[in-house]
């Protein structure tokens, strides 16, 4: 199991423990003890929920709200708009409560915005060619990005760390660092960009559709679970698109 995989498990543990016995955790729970860097994480992410718990707990709801919904939900108007509408009003006024008290719990957490990260490869990728990757796991992932028929929204595996550490070109952006690697496919030249999803919380999955061209580069972007994708390259937009 993958350090990226066992993550993905993992962020569905409860803290407090009352998830241990569930089979369904089980390798990722002995991967993060066996694995430092997964072990720090996995304790960072359970001591954030525990304080986000533990806050929502102090949380009081104000002392007339229970007889407010229980008013208005004996409330007998002629109507039906209004029989539903006040009860309905008076829930959202709760929800809103609690929504309050889980903000000012939540870390805030460095945003970018799409079209800024966007341009930031453009402007990388029309700067030429790029050195080459140093180191096996970065070449081996360079020789699977090569591979003829390879769709790469769905066909990769690697580990982000490794190639962040390892021999891959890293750039920062917004005091986070992405990786780029350059690879060929078919006679073009394509530079591949991964950005960690938790470095920027408010970028969608969905804010990344379609290929465009920008200043003679073509671009394409998507996400899985845990990584942003951008693909750039002097191909032509129907040419770099068949690569997904």
């Amino acid at each position: 199991m993958k350090n990226q995989d066992a993550k993905f498990i993992l962020s569905g543990y409860r803290p407090g423990g009352q998830d241990a016995p569930d089979p369904a955790f089980a390798e990722a729970l002995e991967q993060a003890k066996r694995d430092p860097e997964l072990g720090q994480w996995f304790a960072q992410q359970q001591a954030h929920a525990a304080a986000v718990a533990g806050k929502l707990k102090e949380i009081v709801p104000p002392a007339q709200l229970r007889n407010a919904v229980l008013a208005g939900s004996m409330l007998a108007q002629p109507s039906m708009r209004s029989r539903w509408f006040r009860p309905a009003l008076i829930g959202a006024a709760a929800a809103l409560v609690v929504f309050a008290g889980m903000v000012t719990v939540m870390p805030a957490k460095p945003t970018m915005d799409v079209e800024k990260l966007t341009a930031f490869a453009i402007q990388d990728a029309q700067a030429g060619k790029h050195a080459r990757p140093i180191g096996t796991a970065a070449n081996d992932f360079k020789a699977l990005l090569e591979q003829d028929g390879l769709c790469l929204a769905t066909g990769l595996h690697f580990d982000f760390e490794t190639l962040r550490t390892t021999g891959c070109r890293t750039l920062t952006n917004d005091n986070h660092e992405m990786v780029e690697i350059c690879f060929k496919r078919n006679g073009d030249f394509y530079h591949f960009y991964i950005v960690n999803r938790s470095d920027y919380s408010n970028l969608k999955p969905d804010a990344f559709t379609g290929t465009k061209a920008l200043g003679g580069v073509s671009f394409v972007s998507w996400a899985d679970q845990n990584y942003f994708f951008m693909l750039a390259s002097k191909a032509a937009p129907e040419v770099i698109g068949l690569l997904l």
